[in-house]
C-alpha cells in the first residue's frame, strides 16, 4: 500500500503565520475563560440570590422562566408573561442578570428571584427548584412548564402555544 503524503497548508485567506498565531494563542484563550468560569463559580458560592418579591402561590400551574435580561425585559418576553397569566400561571421568574425595576413587574410575574451568572439556564432552573421545594408548591402544583429567553414568543400563537403545553397528556415535553 502507498503512503500518501499531506501537507499542512492554512485553510484559504489565512496565512501560515496567522494559523500559528491561532495555535499559540489557544491555550490563553482557554486559560482565561476557566479563571472566568471559575471566578463565576465561586461568586456563585458567596453572593446568595436576591429575591426583589413573592406573590402567594395558590395551588396553579407554575411558568419557571430562566432570564438572561439586563435592564429591561424584551416585547415578546412581556406578551409571554402576560399570556402566562392570562392562562392562570403563577409566574416564577429566574434572571442571571439585573432589571432596572424589577417591582414594575409585580402584575406580570408573581416571584423574581436575580442569581449571579454561574450555571446559565440549568443553574437558573435548579434554583427555581429549589424555591418550589423549599416553600412545598411541589405538591400542590399540577403541571410545570420551564421556559427561558433564548426563545422568541409570537404573539400570533403565543396562546396557543401555553394552552398545547398545559393541557397535553404527554407528562414530560
Amino acid at each position: 500500500m502507498a503512503k500518501s503524503s499531506s501537507k499542512l497548508e492554512p485553510p484559504k485567506g489565512y496565512s501560515l503565520g496567522a494559523r500559528v498565531g491561532a495555535q499559540l494563542a489557544h491555550p490563553a484563550i482557554r486559560t482565561a475563560l476557566v479563571l472566568q468560569s471559575e471566578y463565576r463559580r465561586l461568586r456563585s458560592a458567596t453572593v446568595r440570590p436576591k429575591r426583589h418579591f413573592e406573590a402567594p402561590y395558590g395551588g396553579q400551574k407554575i411558568l419557571l422562566v430562566a432570564l438572561y435580561q439586563k435592564g429591561a425585559l424584551r416585547p415578546d418576553l412581556v406578551r409571554l408573561l402576560q399570556g402566562a397569566k392570562a392562562a392562570g400561571f403563577y409566574v416564577l421568574a429566574i434572571n442571571t442578570l439585573r432589571l432596572r425595576a424589577p417591582e414594575a413587574l409585580e402584575g406580570l410575574i408573581d416571584c423574581y428571584i436575580e442569581r449571579v451568572n454561574y450555571g446559565r439556564d440549568f443553574g437558573s432552573y435548579k434554583l427555581g427548584f429549589e424555591h418550589l421545594f423549599d416553600r412545598g408548591w411541589y405538591k400542590a402544583c399540577p403541571r410545570l412548564l420551564m421556559l427561558n429567553d433564548s426563545v422568541f414568543y409570537a404573539e400570533a400563537s403565543l396562546e396557543r402555544f401555553l394552552a398545547d403545553m398545559m393541557e397535553s397528556e404527554v407528562e414530560v415535553l
